[in-house]
């Protein structure tokens, strides 16, 4: 989030530019070099706003409006103005409140994801200053999705976790692993007898939803999942995606049951 040249991240190969096209306000600023050689090249860097309560991104993507997208925000304070002060700022999506940004200590990477159909050609991405810290930024990234995926009865869709269940290399998968740049972090525990293809193949995501095969050639037997909402009123999807990764006999077929809130599902 720098006034410099495009350049292609090292790690991905995705092509950045600077947001200076995308906002007319903000300061520009480095993390400390105590952080900055142990993250990617787009979180070196921030945009923070001391001035206005409300400052905004303006997003024109080619696509225009009634197409779906991917909008990721994020953020690494690494301690870029020397005070050692961590801050809680707000997020928004036009009028509307996205969420809150907040941090644990000072190199901590925080995302903020959701899926939007904006009915304007233009996305508004507005960070506002709730009196606890100066807001700021490090990378602001937008994917076009297809349209035809992550329905949801109404409004838009926030990430609450991706996992990649099973992994065995405790790393986490994106682009060019994943062909919308989802983020999958990995989720496994050490009691957990991990399953595992001995193959990869693009037949293991052949899907609209195109999970990365990465993802797909490693499982679990068990799986256990719960999260406590911090607001009640909050309506949750949930995405499970699988794929056979064991030779069966032609005689042998896989079947297992799925609870949600101890009910078995259809």
């Amino acid at each position: 989030m720098t006034d410099v040249s495009d350049y292609n991240d090292a790690t991905t190969n995705i092509l950045y530019t600077s947001d200076a096209k995308f906002i007319n306000t903000g300061t520009d600023g480095n993390i400390s070099s105590i952080y900055s050689n142990t993250v990617q090249r787009p979180l070196s860097t921030v945009r923070s706003f001391s001035h206005g309560d409300k400052n905004c991104y303006t997003l024109v993507p080619e696509q225009g409006k009634n197409n779906k997208y991917l909008i990721r925000a994020s953020f690494m304070y690494g301690n870029y103005d020397s005070k050692d002060q961590l801050p809680v700022f707000k997020l928004y999506l036009g009028v509307e409140e996205w969420d809150v940004v907040k941090f644990n200590n000072n190199f901590d990477i925080v995302f903020k994801e959701i899926i939007h159909i904006p009915s304007t050609d233009y996305i508004n991405v507005c960070l506002v200053n709730n009196g606890s810290g100066t807001p700021f930024i490090s990378a602001l990234e937008l994917r076009q999705l297809n349209n035809s995926i992550y329905k949801t009865q109404s409004g838009s869709l926030m990430l609450y976790r991706r996992y990649d269940v099973g992994s065995t290399t405790n790393q986490i998968i994106r682009y060019e692993d994943d062909v919308y740049d989802r983020i999958w972090k990995p989720f496994s525990w050490t009691y957990w007898v991990p399953i595992s293809a001995s193959y990869t193949s693009d037949l293991l995501s052949a899907n609209e939803y195109k999970p990365p095969p990465t993802v797909m050639t490693n499982g679990t037997p068990f799986l256990k999942f719960y999260w406590l909402p911090n607001d009640p009123s909050q309506q949750f999807y949930v995405y499970l995606h699988f794929a056979e990764v064991q030779d069966l006999g032609s005689d042998q077929l896989r079947k297992f049951d799925i609870f949600l809130n101890g009910d078995p599902l259809d």
